[in-house]
């Protein structure tokens, strides 16, 4: 009888002693009018006396718990309909909001545990809003942090490329082109940083650009673009907009097979397949893991939210990349080293269209004048903004 009433308590208190009495004197009443050869008439009354004080007391109890359970439902109804919807929109628009004194107490009865338990989970549903949304907020603002240091970069490569045009002596114009390297490497890391908080790069380019200025101006954002050799290649051609992500990708693949083999070439081979363009990135370091090799695969396949605890995240920046094109990208590796295999769809290459004038050899897209690499002595960066 815990956490009963009072009606209902001496209800069931007073009518169902009463009922177990009259069931008594009846069964008593019938053995003595027994023995005395009496007939028992009494015995049928007495019964349905019984009868209809227990079918009293259990409506009794009957009414008061539907009455419980309205008043719970209720409390619930309140809870998920009112009150926490009410406390979220005020979480979002930024007011302080303790779920613990500001959601109703619940109400006392055989459903208090219940009651207590939907309070506890209301609250914990605030409590989430709250995290999402504080979370939220930094989120964007990293995400408007990163968008500026994108621009001051570019206005800074801009300010280099300028400087290194007027410079004439070879050892200055060094140092200018390893700040320019350094420049590039960290717009890069501003741009994974982005792609990592689910946004993508301010940087488009329009125009479709020749596969192998892709892969070049790819090696060129790798860390020791010295140790990359990219095979020559003639024909496919990637549409403008998808260049910045296929060369980001492109260029955390690079990295990590330059990781996996220090001191080693890592060569970069494009090869046109029907309408769509196979591109390998092979090592050759030691074979890797094959439960690690399993792990890459499957992050390749489906990416996952990356932390700042999990290393090599320069997978995760490159399954987020092959996700937004629909590239397909697969591991593979043997005790002669590691190939990365990238295979670039249809829908994202087109023809190449007839040239209109000469060509420089090695000249890239207009205006970018670093996406192709000439020499280890001018660490050509990608393809620049174009607004």
């Amino acid at each position: 009888m815990k956490n009963l009433s009072p009606g209902p308590a001496l209800a069931l208190v007073v009518l169902i002693p009463t009922g177990a009495g009259l069931l008594a004197y009846a069964a008593g009443n019938a053995a003595a009018r027994a023995g005395s050869g009496a007939a028992p008439f009494s015995l049928q009354i007495v019964f349905a006396a019984v009868l209809g004080v227990l079918v009293l007391a259990a409506t009794a109890v009957i009414v008061w718990l539907a009455r419980q359970v309205r008043a719970a439902a209720a409390y619930a109804e309140d809870l998920a309909a009112v009150r926490v919807p009410e406390l979220t929109r005020r979480v979002r628009a930024g007011e302080p909001v303790d779920p613990a004194t500001a959601l109703p107490p619940p109400v006392d009865g055989p459903f208090a545990e219940l009651g207590e338990a939907l309070h506890a989970l209301a609250c914990h549903a605030v409590d989430a809003v709250t995290a999402e949304t504080i979370s939220r907020d930094a989120q964007q603002l990293a995400l408007r942090v990163g968008r500026d240091n994108q621009t001051l970069l570019h206005r800074q490569l801009t300010m280099l490329d300028e400087v290194e045009s007027r410079q004439t002596d070879p050892d200055e114009l060094a140092r200018l082109f390893t700040i320019d390297h350094l420049a590039a490497r960290m717009r890069r890391n501003v741009e994974k940083h982005l792609t990592l908080s689910g946004s993508t790069p301010a940087r488009r380019w329009r125009k479709p650009v020749p596969m192998l200025d892709v892969l070049r101006a790819a090696a060129a954002e790798a860390t020791d673009y010295h140790r990359v050799d990219v095979a020559p290649v003639s024909g496919p051609v990637l549409l403008g907009r998808a260049l910045i992500d296929v060369t980001h990708l492109l260029a955390e693949l690079i990295d990590n097979a330059l990781e996996a083999a220090p001191g080693q070439q890592v060569r970069v081979v494009c090869t046109p397949i029907g309408g769509e363009v196979l591109i390998t990135v092979r090592d050759v370091g030691p074979a890797i893991d094959p439960g690690a090799l399993a792990a890459a695969n499957e992050l390749l396949r489906a990416p996952a939210t990356a932390t700042e605890q999990q290393r090599g995240h320069g997978l995760h920046v490159a399954s987020r990349l092959a996700q937004r094109r629909g590239i397909t990208v697969t591991l593979q590796t043997s005790p002669q080293g590691s190939t990365a295999t990238v295979l670039i769809p249809g829908d994202l290459l087109t023809v190449p269209s007839p040239p209109t004038e000469p060509a420089a050899a090695g000249a890239g897209p207009a205006r970018s004048g670093h996406v192709v690499g000439s020499g280890p002595s001018r660490p050509r960066r990608g393809v620049d903004v174009i607004r």
